[in-house]
């Protein structure tokens, strides 16, 4: 099992699935210089883990810990990441109230999804085996302080 940290959020922890004994840490450091890991999935298809961090989504390959860019988007920060059940991965931003969704043959955007005006900020998303999406998020109509989470079936394909 793979994990990173709060507080040392450029390190991925690898432990143990029933135990939660720490086997190794794998500093993302050596890669580029201190990065922050905003948000992490793990894919057995391909064994890799698949991480956010400001305009990019990287990856390291579990077997030998080798890292690789996947998506560079100028200008899209991401906040947070979840896998589809339709072989996607759903992209949660920083600085906008947008879900987008990337197919992992190419990385490109297959679906782009803006909240309606009252959200101020996207806190995570999920996309069921129905297609729906459940998005949990800051702003209601009636208090901009106020959390929410709401079922979405509304989704524009690109």
């Amino acid at each position: 099992m793979y994990a990173s940290g709060y507080y040392a959020p450029s390190s991925i922890y690898k432990l143990d699935e029933n135990t939660l004994k720490l086997l190794g840490v794998v500093s993302a450091e050596r890669w580029k210089k201190n990065i922050r890991i905003n948000g992490m999935v793990a894919r057995t298809d391909d064994r890799k883990l698949y991480f956010c961090r400001d305009t990019y989504v990287d990856f390291m390959l579990v077997d030998d810990d080798s890292f690789g860019r996947w998506i560079d988007k100028y200008r899209i920060y991401f906040r947070g990441l979840s896998l589809t059940s339709r072989n996607s991965i759903l992209a949660v931003t920083k600085y906008t109230t947008k879900l987008h969704e990337y197919s992992f043959s190419n990385g490109s955007e297959i679906a782009q999804m803006t909240m309606p005006s009252h959200v101020e900020l996207i806190l995570h998303a999920v996309r069921l085996s129905t297609g729906a999406y459940v998005v949990s998020y800051k702003g209601t109509p009636g208090d901009p302080e106020k959390y929410a989470v709401s079922k979405l079936s509304v989704f524009i394909v690109m």
